[in-house]
């Protein structure tokens, strides 16, 4: 079942749910046009950032999986300015797939994804971060803040 939630697999069926509102309940059209070519630039943001820290967590050799062990204290990368830019990526990327669309009701969908986020991954992380890590982990978190 945890497989199930693992956060590209929500991130995935988010994104599916939100073309779906979005063709069969649109609701009102908010814009339409450029604003969306900005969407897709966002997608596409998002995806690298993502996958690229992901990437960089399978170089380290640190576990990548939200639900084993936490293997290493990353500050690489946008870790020095984010302590989240895999989930922040997965979140441009929505938010950039609810610009694309344009209506309102798949933002339904984006803004459940960031409060699942941030509730049910994020915090559930920082607490194994600490668990783990200790006092160094609580001077990263001085240093580098959760999301931007």
């Amino acid at each position: 079942m945890r497989n199930l939630l693992l956060p590209p697999i929500v991130t995935l069926v988010s994104i599916a749910a939100m073309f779906a509102l979005d063709r069969l309940w649109p609701g009102t059209r908010l814009w339409s046009g450029p604003l969306a070519a900005l969407g897709w630039v966002a997608v596409l943001g998002g995806l690298v950032m993502s996958q690229w820290h992901a990437a960089l967590f399978r170089r380290l050799g640190t576990n990548l999986n939200t639900f084993g062990e936490p293997g290493s204290l990353t500050t690489a990368g946008l870790f020095g300015q984010t302590r989240n830019p895999i989930y922040l990526g997965f979140v441009i990327m929505v938010l950039g797939v609810g610009i694309v669309l344009g209506s309102v009701t798949p933002w339904v969908v984006a803004v459940g994804f960031v409060v699942g986020v941030d509730v049910g991954y994020v915090r559930y992380e920082e607490r194994r971060m600490r668990a783990a890590f200790g006092g160094e982990y609580e001077e990263y978190c001085r240093r580098v803040r959760r999301w931007v």
